[in-house]
């Protein structure tokens, strides 16, 4: 992950330098540069923005209190000073900007976002990791995993930063009083003390497993919590749509492989579109307008009724983690 507060090295390359074509490794925000933008935003124990806002992406970027009008025409010429990004793209950087909740000093440990990830399991430690350190890194005040008792120990050895729960059972692991309502409702009780929920990163597919994340995903949906299903979790979305159907507070983040997946149990054709973006859409529609992202060189992201792109290139490199990065 970048290091926002690294300062610049000798070596460092600079964008100021036309004959450079290096492209700096991390961001960087030397001394004196302007603070990140803020926006107001809802608390955080109230209901999310959607991810594809009802206004749209059609807005122009405002002035943020305490920056003089020079700054904001830096601002602004600086978004579009990349050739390789499109209006779109900069539409979705704009709204984005925007839903960035203010640092006040006010607000005490936790209101800054408590996000869950539910998944990790004997096979599978580093996914629910992944996930849970990004959205730590992206500000979020506290990030949990809850997992298996065999993924507990190990993840816990990652990081300090993560409060770990052994909840989760495969079924060769779990004793007779240890069913799937059981484990379900360990969880369920620990809900009103999220923002989010993360379902699937090193999940498995175990039939225990799966079926308590069934559990807490109908609950979190009663709670009108937010949802994230990814890797094994959207195989939750794919064998028993019911559960998401119609909540539009869930977003999936298929990649090419889950998408025709996904495509497939609901009747579509994931090949009969001449876009990929046609595609999401269709499939968001499918599912009652549902928040699909669909992964890939472009990132098309519909919720049915619209659809927009991420088009900025990306590393070459696909590896694993980076889905669960991205989930997080």
């Amino acid at each position: 992950m970048p290091n926002l507060y690294a300062q610049p090295s000798d070596n460092a390359p600079s964008n100021n330098n036309p004959n450079n074509n290096e492209q700096p490794h991390h961001l960087v925000l030397p001394h004196g540069s302007a603070p990140l933008p803020v926006a107001a935003h809802p608390p955080l124990n109230k209901r999310h923005i959607p991810l594809v806002p009802a206004s749209g992406f059609d807005i122009e970027p405002k002035g943020v209190a305490g920056k003089g009008k020079g700054q904001e025409a830096d601002e602004k010429g600086s978004m579009s000073s990349d050739s390789k990004m499109s209006q779109a793209t900069r539409d979705l950087l704009r709204k984005a900007r925007k839903m960035v909740p203010p640092m006040l000093e006010k607000f005490h440990k936790g209101q800054m976002g408590r996000i869950a990830v539910i998944g990790g399991s004997e096979d599978y430690t580093g996914a629910p990791y992944f996930s849970a350190m990004a959205s730590a890194r992206l500000g979020a005040d506290m990030s949990h995993v809850i997992c298996e008792p065999q993924a507990a120990q190990v993840i816990k050895t990652y990081s300090p930063n993560l409060m770990v729960h052994p909840l989760l059972r495969q079924s060769r692991h779990a004793s007779a009083n240890e069913t799937a309502s059981s484990l379900a409702k360990s969880i369920i009780d620990l809900l009103p003390r999220f923002h989010v929920l993360v379902i699937g990163p090193g999940l498995g597919r175990d039939d225990l497993m799966q079926d308590v994340c069934a559990s807490v995903i109908s609950e979190a949906r009663k709670q009108g919590l937010p949802l994230v299903l990814d890797a094994d979790g959207l195989l939750l979305a794919q064998n028993r749509p019911e559960l998401v159907k119609g909540y539009r507070e869930c977003i999936l983040t298929p990649n090419v492989v889950e998408f025709a997946r996904l495509c497939k149990a609901q009747g579509i054709d994931p090949g009969s579109f001449k876009g990929e973006g046609e595609g999401a859409a269709a499939l968001a529609g499918k599912l009652g307008g549902v928040t699909v992202l669909r992964k890939g060189a472009k990132d098309w992201i519909s919720d049915g009724e619209r659809t927009i792109v991420g088009d900025l290139p990306g590393g070459l490199k696909r590896s694993g983690g980076q889905g669960d990065t991205l989930t997080g």
